[in-house]
């Protein structure tokens, strides 16, 4: 059914675009460096199977938060707190959209990781909403969840809480089916 389907992805479309269109109108949290950081350095190591940056080019574009005393040898040996899994997808959005393709900025490319995973979620709730309960359900849930505005706020400088929310959003989701 087309109408059930656009009602299904309309409501995370025009969440991910408002988000993607006011992304530089949010600074960063007093966290993010470190879990960029972080980031950074497991995801070079993932990427190359370096654990320090020696063999870098840091003539081209690179990101501020590539710090090359926070390696992932160091992060290897001292890390602690939340898992690294945010940053490094963070790191991952960051190298393409900052690094390789230069059409975001610096935090801004970090940040698209953030909208992502929180459209996401909208979209869960949704079609959670649309299967449990029918069309007009899922329709203000996913209105609700989107329009929320510590939600909406959060999901643009937040690298764990919307991210963790999909996840166990759509872990629930599926124990649900």
């Amino acid at each position: 059914n087309i109408k059930l389907f656009l009602l299904i992805t309309c409501i995370p479309l025009i969440f991910f675009l408002v988000s993607f269109l006011t992304l530089s109108d949010y600074g960063i949290s007093w966290d993010e460096p470190i879990h960029f950081t972080r980031g950074q350095a497991y995801f070079n190591y993932f990427w190359d199977g370096s654990l320090t940056y020696k063999d870098q080019d840091f003539s081209k574009r690179q990101s501020i938060y590539k710090e090359t005393s926070f390696t992932a040898e160091y992060f290897l040996k001292n890390d602690s707190g939340h898992p690294p899994v945010n940053g490094i997808f963070a790191a991952f959005s960051n190298f393409i959209f900052y690094q390789k393709l230069g059409i975001l900025g610096d935090v801004e490319s970090y940040h698209l990781f953030n909208i992502i995973s929180a459209s996401f979620l909208v979209l869960v709730v949704t079609v959670f909403g649309v299967i449990a309960y029918g069309p007009f359900v899922g329709l203000i849930a996913g209105l609700t969840i989107a329009t929320y505005p510590l939600f909406f706020a959060e999901g643009h400088f937040n690298i764990k809480d919307p991210a963790e929310a999909a996840f166990f959003g759509a872990t629930i989701f599926m124990f649900w089916m």
